[in-house]
């Protein structure tokens, strides 16, 4: 949806308050800090060594992020959102239990 979508039915979504280009920016920006903060969790200890292996995704989230970017829509192109969403999340949190078990063993 459009910022003028939004604004004709009432739906008070993050478009409608900051536009769809600088949505489009956090978007980006979050998929970014979720990955420098994979590494600071490793750096500080709090994650173990072996979750750095989830940085092998960027590429392929990159690629589905920019569809989306590119046309934005619900309908079509917001799945790419949610499979990069849950492609960072099992591949960080696969490579957590590993290294938990290797460092157990």
């Amino acid at each position: 949806m459009t910022k003028d979508e939004n604004i004709q039915i009432s739906k008070h979504t993050l478009v409608y308050y900051i536009g769809r280009s600088t949505a489009m920016n956090v978007l980006i920006d979050c998929y970014v800090l979720s990955y420098i903060m994979i590494v600071v969790g490793v750096v500080l200890h709090y994650l173990p060594a072996l979750t750095l292996l989830s940085l092998v995704t960027p590429p392929i989230v990159y690629q589905r992020i920019k569809v989306f970017v590119q046309h934005p829509n619900k309908m079509t192109t917001l799945f790419n959102i949610l499979i990069s969403l849950q492609l960072i999340s099992v591949s960080e949190i696969l490579f957590i239990i590993v290294g938990i078990i290797i460092k157990v063993i």
